[in-house]
Formats: structure tokens, sequence, C-alpha cells
């Protein structure tokens, strides 16, 4: 989708919950795109850097102002509650992809309430037909899918016995090296991830004192032999360079990278990592390399005295 954007070949996009310009690899090429899509809608709970493109903005409501399910990654499907009313023109996801789809002539449903449109699901989705509204309020820990009847309990494994749906499938690959490799220019790889004090896009975490005080800028690991050979110290603020771009951050010495890898999160939007990383495609899925580009240090010129290294291991916050 995104060559699309960048090609001139997709005239519209509807993101929801997502900063694609924060969140996409190579992301000064999709900036420039999104300048000349002919229409941008952004569903959102904050303005973020997607928005700032964006011809409509549609305010949805955050998870405490809206009723619903969460199903986890331990597949257990959970009750959540309306706590407060959402602020000003915001309104439930669902409410305005109703009111959407109906613009757009489809005869859409009379759903009464969030309990309505599980149910529907529930009927088209064998794995949930066991659960209901009715059961999760009696069941406070949630129940595990697939769940088919009203007595079953749930999967609390989900291959106990048997196999879901039939066994795995091997298939044997060829090594197929990364799109970008390290050079005389270029020498070392990039790898990029978040950091336990932020969460993705930062959008939400980023307006509260507490995580900004943990994890407020972005940094960059470098192993203390490549910072040596580099000419760079502990604390120094420097200017990192891929064929795509270039920002800034302050080096941390780490043990926790090899030698010649450097590793950065990529929730902070003024000095965004991913304007680094390569949108070359995966083959098969399409994700662009966001843990393996070939990138350079560069020690600025007006040198920063470092900190004192009790003061740094204090202020570094663990990698989720």
């Amino acid at each position: 989708m995104m060559k699309n954007v960048e090609h001139g070949n997709m005239h519209a996009l509807y993101i929801m919950g997502e900063d694609i310009v924060i969140s996409e690899p190579n992301c000064s090429v999709l900036e420039e795109s999104l300048k000349g899509i002919e229409f941008l809608v952004c569903q959102d709970i904050f303005p973020n850097m997607t928005t700032e493109y964006a011809h409509v903005i549609l305010p949805g409501a955050s998870f405490a102002e809206k009723d619903g399910v969460f199903t986890n990654s331990d597949r257990r499907v959970q009750r959540v509650r309306k706590a407060v009313e959402p602020p000003g023109e915001a309104r439930p996801d669902w409410e305005i992809l109703v009111d959407f789809a109906r613009a757009c002539g489809y005869d859409m449903p009379q759903y009464e309430n969030t309990g309505a449109i599980y149910s529907e699901m529930a009927k088209l989705s064998p794995k949930f037909s066991g659960i209901s509204y009715e059961r999760l309020e009696r069941t406070p820990r949630g129940l595990q899918w697939p769940c088919t009847t009203e007595d079953d309990p749930g999967a609390e494994y989900l291959h106990k016995g048997s196999p879901l749906r039939g066994k795995g499938e091997f298939e044997a690959v060829d090594y197929r090296p990364s799109a970008e490799l390290p050079d005389d220019a270029y020498p070392l790889v990039l790898s990029t991830g978040r950091v336990l004090y932020q969460y993705n896009s930062a959008t939400q975490t980023r307006r509260d004192a507490g995580t900004n005080a943990k994890a407020g800028e972005n940094f960059i690991e470098v192993h203390p032999d490549d910072a040596a050979r580099i000419g760079i110290a502990d604390g120094q603020t420097c200017k990192i360079v891929s064929r795509r771009g270039g920002i800034k951050a302050k080096v941390w010495l780490s043990g926790r990278v090899q030698k010649g890898c450097v590793w950065m999160p990529m929730h902070f939007a003024e000095e965004a990592a991913n304007r680094l990383t390569n949108d070359a495609g995966d083959i098969v899925t399409g994700t662009g390399e966001y843990k393996v580009c070939a990138v350079n240090l560069l020690p600025l010129k007006d040198r920063q005295p470092a900190a004192g290294s009790a003061e740094l291991a204090a202020a570094r916050s663990p990698r989720a």
C-alpha cells in the first residue's frame, strides 16, 4: 500500500489508530507521498504526525470510553466497559464505521450496541461461538478461544491433544542476504526496536510525564570498540546517516550490541529512526527491513561532554 501511495496508484487512504509517518520504514518518502494523496482520512484519539496530512480527522474513543471486548495474545476474550464518556465529538469506532458504510451506500444493520456486533461475529466465527457477553459477565478472567458451545470451558492450550487445524507444514528455504549490507561508506548494521517505557509510535505514551522522565529522547547503542574507532564518547550526540536520510541521537556505549552493529528505538518523532530504515520489502510478506540497514555515525563538531557513568546508567531504560 505504501508503495502504491508513493507511485501515485492509490488515491485515497483511511487510517485507523496508526501513525504511519512514524511506524513505516523510509518515512521521509512516505511524508512526501502523503502531501500528494487526493484524500486522506485519519481516525484516532490524538493528533499525530500522520494527521498533519489528513483532509479529514475522525475523533475516535479510547479504550476507557467505550464498551467491547479485548482478545489478547493468550486468546483470552475479556469484557471492557466504558468508564467515562468520550470527550467532545469523539465517538466509538464502531459507530463511526457504521455511519461511514451507510454514507457509502451499504445497508448496515441497526446495531443497538457492541453486544449485538459481537453476537454477529460469534455466529460467523465458529471458534468464538460459545463466547457471549452473558458468559463473559460471569467469567471475570474471560474465556479462551476456541470455545464452540455454551458449556465449553474454552481451550487453555491451543493444540492440546492434537493440532487444531491439520499438521504443520515445513518448507526448506534458501538463504537470502538482506537487501542492504554494510560497506565502506556505511559500515554499521542498524537494528531498531522498542523500549519498555514507550509504546510503538508513542502517540499516547509521550503525553505522560512519567514515561518521558524514563525515556524522553532518542539514543543509539554502540559497541565500545566501534565508538573508539569512530571517535565518539558515551553520552555524546552524533549524526546517524543511511542512504535515505540522517538524524541525531545521543550515544550509549553498550555491550548489548555486537561489534559492527548499532541499535535504536523507533518512538521519537523529532529524530525518527524510520528516516533511516530500508523499505525494501520481504519477498513473502512485503514487510520493510526494519532490523537491517547500513548506517554510519558522524561525530558532531560541537562535541558535548559526557555525563558521568552512574548518571547515564540510571537514565537508561530497558528494551521492551
